[in-house]
C-alpha cells in the first residue's frame, strides 16, 4: 500500500504569485513536484531538481515537442506529418519516435525540450490568480509521464520570465516600494 500524498506547502496563485514559488524552490534547492490546479479544473505540474524546474505537463495541450522543433528549425512540416502519423498507435513519445527515425539526434532532442519546457512555464504564468497550487517535496509525480528526459533550465530566467509576462501586476510594484532604500546585492547570475 503507498503512503498518501502530503504536500509540503499549498495556496493560490493570488497569495503567493508564482515566481515567489520559483524563487522559494531555488532558494532551498528543492526537489518535488508543483501541482497546479486552475479554476476550469486544468492541472498543471513542474517537476523541480535542486531548484530548477526540470519538466513540465500542461493540463491543456500546449507547446507540442514536435511543433517546438518545427518552429526552431530543426524539422520541416512535412517531417513533422510523418512523424506523428508514425508515432499513431505506438506508445512512444514524439522525441522517442523522431530519434529512433534519424530525424533528430539525442542533443537535439534535448534542445528541443528545454525549449518546450520554457515556453509551458512562460504559459504557466498566464494561469489566473484563483489557481491553487501544491508542492510534494522529494516526489516526482512526473516521472512515468513522456520521456525518461530531464531538462533543468535556470530558475531565475524563469522568475524573470515571470516578472516581465505581468509588468502591470501591482504585486511588482509594492516588492519594489518594500525594498525602500535597502542595498541590494546583484545576484552572480
Amino acid at each position: 500500500m503507498s503512503e498518501p500524498l502530503v504536500a509540503s506547502a499549498s495556496g493560490t496563485l493570488e497569495r503567493t504569485p508564482l515566481t515567489n514559488v520559483f524563487v522559494y524552490c531555488l532558494d532551498r534547492g528543492l526537489s518535488g513536484t508543483l501541482v497546479l490546479e486552475s479554476p476550469d479544473g486544468n492541472r498543471h505540474a513542474v517537476y523541480f531538481q535542486g531548484g530548477q524546474p526540470a519538466k513540465v505537463r500542461t493540463g491543456d495541450q500546449f507547446a507540442h515537442l514536435g511543433r517546438v522543433l518545427l518552429e526552431l528549425g530543426f524539422l520541416d512540416e512535412a517531417t513533422l506529418n510523418q512523424t506523428l502519423f508514425e508515432l499513431k498507435g505506438r506508445s512512444q513519445v514524439h522525441g522517442r519516435v523522431l530519434v529512433e527515425m534519424g530525424k533528430i539526434d539525442q542533443a537535439t532532442l534535448l534542445i528541443g525540450l528545454r525549449e518546450q519546457l520554457i515556453r509551458k512555464i512562460a504559459h504557466l504564468y498566464e494561469l489566473p490568480d484563483a489557481t491553487a497550487f501544491a508542492f510534494y517535496d522529494g516526489k516526482n509525480l512526473l516521472e512515468a509521464w513522456g520521456g525518461p528526459e530531464l531538462t533543468p533550465v535556470d530558475a531565475l530566467s524563469l522568475v524573470w520570465l515571470g516578472v516581465r509576462s505581468r509588468p502591470d501586476d501591482p504585486r511588482v510594484d509594492q516588492a519594489l516600494a518594500s525594498l525602500g532604500n535597502t542595498v541590494l546585492r546583484l545576484h552572480a547570475d
